[in-house]
């Protein structure tokens, strides 16, 4: 079995026919050779591409902001949003209160609840051992 080293080696000695390196090399001496300048109009086409990417970049930009901020407008108007009318508000309001004063209630008859049973519990000690 032939190695890869072996079949470098053997393709590294091959030798091109004498007629095709001769016209090979009349043919790459008969191109022109130039060499590269350079050329103010590649130049500003580059500018006015990349000019015209960046513009266009912000007018899609423009184009979802101002179109974000008029479906915000136009979803989130109180005429659209029923639960954000002056009515609905004050009587949210209310129903809060309401649970706040319960709130309060319960934390009042708690406190009452509590110094009644001191009272009883030292009122008649005796009874309480019993």
């Amino acid at each position: 079995m032939i190695t890869m080293e072996q079949l470098l080696t053997k393709l590294k000695t091959i030798q091109p026919d004498t007629k095709f390196s001769e016209r090979s090399k009349a043919l790459i001496l008969s191109t022109p050779q130039t060499t590269p300048r350079f050329r103010l109009t590649g130049y500003f086409l580059n500018a006015i591409n990349f000019s015209a990417a960046v513009s266009l970049a912000i007018i899609f930009i423009l184009f979802a902001v101002s179109g974000i901020s008029f479906l915000g407008k136009k979803v989130l108007s109180p005429s659209l949003l029923p639960s954000l009318s002056q009515e609905n508000l004050k009587e949210e309001i209310e129903t809060i209160n309401i649970q706040l004063s319960q709130i309060q209630y319960y934390q009042d008859s708690v406190k009452k609840i509590e110094v009644a049973l001191k009272e009883t519990s030292t009122d008649n000690p005796n009874e309480a051992a019993n």
